[in-house]
């Protein structure tokens, strides 16, 4: 009995793992081998990757845990069951959430057709919550958004952990897509920003993510990893 539910614990936490590692595999190796090209020589329906800065439209959300501004993020939070040689860690809440934002290079500009975009964010800050350890007012309400409670039937602290990535303003990325020139005007855009390029699905889809091994290998400071953080 007792090997069965280790073996099936068991079995889901690595499940888990080959989703998380197997979408970053696929997000990082298109993105890789895609050609790059810079937004201002990309022509209406070619196909390749760009390289830039997030430059959020409008207001910028706050990530739930470590409250930094950003123009996306995902959190996954996994919980505790069982207890003792039982115990194993469920993810309950895979959130991911954003507000339209522009790519800049230079003085030009892309913008990503998000519904179909497959992306992969750099996890970089980590949060726990223990038995003895209150959870803050706002980790409540967050935690409540998805029906999901902090203590057990006995009210005592159920075990979480989280990771949270982001894209913030000024963060360098990189994207894949099939491209059209558009009017911002016809995206809801301030006239200002001129023609954008759109960045749309092709035949295999719309690609992005920041981590540093699909950016453009230059010396710049700008193109660094950012440093982890932890809460």
């Amino acid at each position: 009995m007792l090997f069965g539910f280790v073996f099936i614990a068991a079995t889901v936490i690595i499940i888990a793992i080959w989703i998380i590692f197997s979408k970053r595999k696929t997000v990082s190796r298109k993105l890789q081998k895609a050609p790059l090209k810079k937004i201002k020589n990309f022509r209406t329906g070619q196909t390749a990757r760009i390289v830039g800065k997030v430059v959020p439209v409008g207001d910028v959300l706050k990530a739930p845990f470590s409250e930094r501004p950003c123009a996306e993020f995902h959190v996954v939070m996994e919980q505790q069951k069982g207890s003792g040689r039982e115990a194993y860690w469920k993810a309950v809440i895979d959130d991911q959430q954003n507000i339209p934002f522009l790519i800049q290079e230079g003085d030009h500009y892309a913008i990503i057709e998000q519904k179909e975009v497959q992306s992969y964010i750099v996890t970089d800050a980590h949060y726990a919550h223990g038995l003895l350890k209150r959870p803050s007012d706002t980790l409540m309400k967050y935690l409540a958004e998805f029906g999901v409670k902090a203590h057990d039937l006995f009210g005592a602290n159920t075990p979480f952990r989280f990771r949270e990535g982001i894209l913030e303003p000024g963060e360098i990325i990189a994207a894949y897509g099939k491209g059209k020139w558009v009017e911002a005007t016809d995206l809801g855009i301030p006239e200002s920003y001129g023609r954008i390029l759109l960045l749309r699905a092709g035949e295999e889809g719309v690609f992005l993510s920041d981590d540093p091994e699909t950016l453009k290998k230059t010396k710049s400071k700008d193109y660094q990893k950012r440093k982890k953080v932890s809460y």
